[in-house]
Order: structure tokens, then sequence, then C-alpha cells
């Protein structure tokens, strides 16, 4: 690491110190996992195909948090995301749980933003079963 030495502006004081210069290291974020229903855009599950393809296409998105109303109160932003694992739901005839797959994300960049509550969800919204 690259040192800098600050001279003493006292003459009383005949020793340099010297200073380590440190700099913002590369941020890294967590993979995103999404619960899914079935019932997301075809748009989404191309990108899916897609990745097991091998075409590994960068999205970007966004994840709105919706209260027992359904109207929208936050709203995660993400930025050149790949998807980097599948968890596909049981194929169960005899079980009642719904449907729900698991989609992680990596994202490049993420940010909060303002939720707009005018703003109504799209068709593909889908509840989750409660834990």
């Amino acid at each position: 690491m690259p040192e800098a030495a600050l001279k003493p502006t006292s003459p009383s004081k005949n020793r340099v110190r010297k200073i380590s210069r440190k700099h913002i290291a590369s941020i890294k974020y967590q993979d995103m996992v999404l619960a899914c229903g079935t019932g997301m855009s075809r748009d989404f599950y191309k990108w899916i195909a897609g990745t097991f393809a091998g075409s590994f296409a960068r999205k970007n998105g966004a994840v709105v948090q919706l209260d027992g109303k359904h109207t929208p109160v936050g709203r995660l932003e993400f930025m050149s995301a790949l998807v980097t694992a599948l968890v596909l739901p049981e194929l169960d005839a005899s079980t009642k749980k719904a449907a729900v797959m698991t989609v992680s994300i990596r994202p490049e960049m993420t940010r909060s933003a303002a939720a707009e509550g005018s703003a109504k969800p799209g068709v593909y919204v889908s509840t989750l079963p409660r834990a």
C-alpha cells in the first residue's frame, strides 16, 4: 500500500509520520433470492430459459413490496443482474402446497426507491403462501 509522509510544521518536532492511504474497495452485492409463483411474466421465464441455454443476459428490474391491500409501499431496483440459481417446486400431485420456485439473481447494483402509491401493480403479481 502506498504511504504518504507528513512533515511536521513546527521545528521542535523532527520526526516524520507515515500515513497509509486508504481507498474504497470494490462493492459486492449479495444475491437476491426471489420466491416466485407460477404467474410471472413471459419475459421473466425467457430470462431463466436463456440462462439455461447459455446466453447469460443481464437484466434490470425491480421488486415491489406490497401491503395487505396490494398497494406499493417499497421498491428495490436492481441493475445488470444475472440468474445464478433456480430451485423448482416439488412435482407431487398429493400435496396442497402452492407451486413456488426460488430464483437467485446477482445484481451489479441495487438501490431503494420510493414506491408510487398511485401506480397499479402489473398483471403478473402473484401472492405467496404464508409461512
